[in-house]
């Protein structure tokens, strides 16, 4: 039992010295001199506590052993004045790793706050947790069972989860969205029957005309943008420059592509919008020369022949 207890205890040590130095890294904490030379001092005590625990297997100085008769534990602890220096330690561990999170939190822009978040809440979960089995309430069987090891391995896989599985879930995601709303173009995106999936603000900007319904199948776009993609259906890419609207047209150029994925199968059609009149000629409504002259030699299978 004293020997077990021992491992235990130093385990948790070890792991919060570990989760310590985990949590600077993710937060970039670990590059202050401060923080480095507290990692040092942190190390040197967990050295003592490594040595007065070894030493509790053949000298009860830090915990005692008092045998109890219970269905699933013949001994309950006694602490002693070195074992509460060992608890105070351990969340004083706690404590700077809630602080470096809480520090990267407040000075982080909001769309990443949510990772941390979630690593404190695992942080959170292992505490309470383990003070449910140090400090049970009752003397139901159930108030014997240790669940601090339930607590640790939910909260540590919470923490990779966050640390590493957030960015790749859920960040990326919400900067592609950020950044599908941002830019100056429309994107309009159909799934592989032509169903409507999502199009951006900017669309609905540049094809005024265009009513964008829940439901929405891409023909009825195509009919309603006027688009001649008729003789083209059988290229996966295919650009061309139009004209969007009645009363005031605008010179628009629209870049067509079909999504495919690794094994060919089609799983989309993307249209983008580009608002070119910047490029067009204001007198004839032809684009400028050098401009089209560049497009034309990087889409030449995309015009009708013969074109002058």
């Amino acid at each position: 039992m004293s020997i077990a207890s021992s491992v235990y205890f130093l385990s948790i040590d070890w792991m919060l010295i570990f989760l310590v130095h985990f949590v600077m890294l993710v937060t970039g904490a670990h590059k202050d001199d401060t923080n480095v030379r507290l990692r040092k001092a942190i190390r040197l005590y967990a050295c003592f506590d490594t040595a007065v625990f070894v030493v509790n297997i053949f000298s009860e100085i830090s915990i005692s052993y008092v045998p109890q008769d219970t269905p699933i534990a013949h001994y309950s602890y006694e602490m002693k004045p070195l074992y509460i220096a060992h608890l105070l330690f351990t969340y004083c561990l706690v404590v700077l790793i809630v602080y470096v999170l809480f520090d990267k939190l407040i000075h982080t822009p909001l769309k990443y706050r949510n990772q941390y978040l979630f690593l404190l809440a695992s942080i959170v979960l292992v505490v309470l947790v383990n003070a449910v089995f140090l400090y049970p309430m009752g003397d139901s069987v159930f108030s014997l069972l240790d669940l601090s090891v339930l607590g640790y391995s939910l909260g540590l896989y919470c923490m990779y989860w966050s640390a590493f599985q957030y960015r790749e879930s859920y960040m990326i995601k919400s900067l592609s969205m950020t950044i599908f709303e941002s830019i100056d173009q429309g994107i309009v995106l159909f799934d592989y029957a032509g169903e409507l999936i999502m199009h951006n603000a900017m669309a609905e900007r540049l094809l005024p005309h265009v009513s964008f319904p829940k439901a929405m199948r891409e023909e009825d776009f195509v009919a309603q943008c006027e688009l001649p993609l008729e003789n083209h259906l059988s290229n996966d890419v295919y650009s061309l420059q139009t004209e969007m609207g009645t009363e005031r047209p605008t010179a628009m150029r629209c870049d067509y592509r079909r999504l495919r994925d690794e094994d060919g199968t089609v799983t989309g059609n993307l249209f983008v919008f580009s608002d070119v009149s910047n490029d067009t000629d204001m007198l004839t409504g032809f684009q400028h020369w050098e401009d089209f002259r560049k497009f034309a030699a990087e889409n030449p299978w995309n015009f009708d022949h013969p074109t002058a």
